[in-house]
């Protein structure tokens, strides 16, 4: 019986299943360049009908998880004048109404909370079917000020493009 139990053990551990692959990316232009980033931690949710078609979507990120490649840079992005990090912890996206265009396709309605400010904007999202994961993305464009970060600034533009990948097991 104990033969049976550690053969067993031995085949689970050995058992590798496909890891998910998510990024949540960034660019914007500071002095005409872009600069770019990711954020690190985040969740990323989609739910799916009986028939496989997008029903809705829902996904945070912490932050503080922002990553330029510059330490100096992600720590002044964390304060008052960005994201204020200590008070608002997350930025939240959340859909609230999806649109079929075509197989692969969606129209999606989505509120973006940053800081205590909403705004609500309609996105692509695209959604491949490859094996028994879906793969979804999206890119569009924000708009900064309507968010209140970065002030003012004169030398940073002010759309920012995401651009986001997700692997979805189902």
């Amino acid at each position: 019986m104990r033969s049976i139990l550690i053969f067993l053990t031995m085949a689970f551990v050995s058992i590798k299943t496909p890891a998910q692959v998510s990024k949540i990316e960034f660019s914007i232009k500071n002095l005409g360049i872009n600069a770019s980033g990711s954020f690190d931690d985040f969740y990323i949710n989609a739910y799916f009908d009986n028939n496989f078609k997008l029903d809705s979507i829902y996904s945070f990120i912490r932050s503080k998880s922002i990553n330029t490649g510059i330490k100096s840079r992600d720590r002044h992005l964390l304060g008052d004048t960005y994201f204020q990090v200590e008070k608002h912890p997350r930025i939240i996206l959340n859909s609230t109404q999806i649109n079929q265009i075509d197989a692969n396709h969606y129209d999606v309605l989505v509120e973006i909370q940053i800081k205590d400010f909403r705004v609500v904007k309609q996105i692509l999202v695209i959604v491949k079917k490859v094996k028994n994961t879906f793969q979804i993305s999206s890119n569009f464009l924000i708009n900064r000020k309507k968010f209140n970060i970065g002030g003012g600034s004169l030398i940073m533009g002010k759309t920012v493009t995401v651009d986001v990948f997700h692997e979805h097991t189902n």
